[in-house]
């Protein structure tokens, strides 16, 4: 599909009074998996560092309802792989989007997430890669 590249949430504009969503920074939009525009949006979310329990149950929230949406979309086309893909593109993006993130102890536990679903993915056979699935509670913090 058509992805934006870099869809992070400070990518997204919402107009409220219009109630109109516009998209920025498209220079490296392009015809790839859609699952790289997803697991980069949900990072984007959980990266986020507003430590308050509430908003950390929404950012939770989010991220479920976006790897949800995925996994419907990837059942709908026959996508047999969207889960391994995902917990590959969600690894990356975890370590990757530390750089953004002054928080230590935030940055080390996203870094453990992308190191945890990498390497669950490495140490598959390939009879089990058809079966595998991402546990939710990476979701959490």
């Amino acid at each position: 599909v058509y992805i934006h590249g870099d869809f992070n949430t400070d990518n997204i504009l919402y107009d409220s009074v219009q109630q109109h969503i516009s998209f920025i920074d498209l220079h490296r939009s392009e015809y790839l998996d859609y699952v790289q525009d997803l697991s980069v949006l949900m990072v984007s979310f959980y990266r986020m560092t507003n430590f308050d329990p509430d908003v950390r149950q929404l950012i939770r929230l989010a991220m479920e309802a976006i790897y949800d949406f995925g996994q419907i979309y990837a059942e709908k086309i026959q996508d047999e792989d969207y889960s391994l893909r995902m917990a590959l593109g969600l690894g990356r993006s975890f370590i990757t989007s530390t750089r953004f993130v002054f928080d230590k102890e935030h940055a080390k536990s996203m870094h453990f997430k992308g190191r945890y679903l990498i390497e669950q993915v490495i140490q598959l056979d390939k009879a089990n890669r058809k079966n595998y699935d991402i546990p939710k509670e990476i979701f959490h913090d």
